[in-house]
């Protein structure tokens, strides 16, 4: 018998304990940051607002920062979700990234805390991918079925002009013009993913749809 592995492997009870402790862990930094500043949210103020000790923090998370993660995975995901809905008679995918990216750009640099994530961040493009990095794949995969997009590895298409995009909402963030900063982005990357100047103007400049964030 291996007791080495034994020992490495928790058992379903504690790995359920573990859960737990984890998703208190998350649940208790995602009400404070709602409420507060991520600078004024202490990794003490989360532990005692989850009720578990700082110890147990640090198994599963190494620093306030890293346990944003999964809490801003969540917010794009719902933020998604919305979009989707609205979108989902839209069978344009040219259209569907071009909305959907407007929409994204305006919803993390008006949200405090994706602010802070952008302000804070030693690599915002990483932390954004984390978090709508699934969804940005599928929009690009969708285009490049359709032929919509130019004929390149849609990962490292998608990489390059989300990266661009992400970088001109960090340097953007205090601007009056953010909004139209972030439409002028959002028409170079439909240009550079080989959309025509025409089209690629006008899905940049449309009247965008109404979401519902519940």
């Amino acid at each position: 018998m291996n007791t080495s592995a034994m020992a490495r492997t928790p058992s379903p009870r504690v790995a359920q304990k573990q859960a737990r402790a984890r998703n208190s862990i998350i649940e208790a930094a995602d009400e404070l940051t709602k409420n507060r500043s991520v600078d004024d949210v202490s990794i003490k103020d989360i532990t005692e607002a989850a009720d578990v000790g700082q110890g147990t923090f640090y198994i599963h998370f190494k620093s306030k920062n890293e346990v944003l993660i999964p809490i801003m995975q969540a917010d794009a995901a719902h933020l998604d979700s919305a979009m989707q809905a609205v979108l989902k008679k839209t069978e344009d995918p040219v259209g569907i990234l071009a909305t959907s990216g407007r929409i994204m750009g305006r919803y993390v640099t008006s949200d405090e805390r994706w602010r802070w994530v952008l302000r804070n961040s030693s690599v915002p493009v990483e932390e954004m991918q984390r978090a709508f990095g699934q969804f940005r794949d599928r929009d690009y995969q969708k285009g490049h079925v359709s032929g919509d997009f130019i004929k390149l590895d849609s990962s490292i298409t998608a990489s390059f002009t989300f990266g661009g995009f992400v970088n001109v909402l960090v340097a953007n963030l205090d601007s009056q013009e953010r909004e139209h900063a972030i439409d002028q982005a959002i028409e170079l990357v439909l240009r550079a993913l080989g959309v025509n100047e025409k089209r690629a103007h006008q899905l940049a400049t449309q009247k965008l749809p109404e979401i519902q964030l519940a």
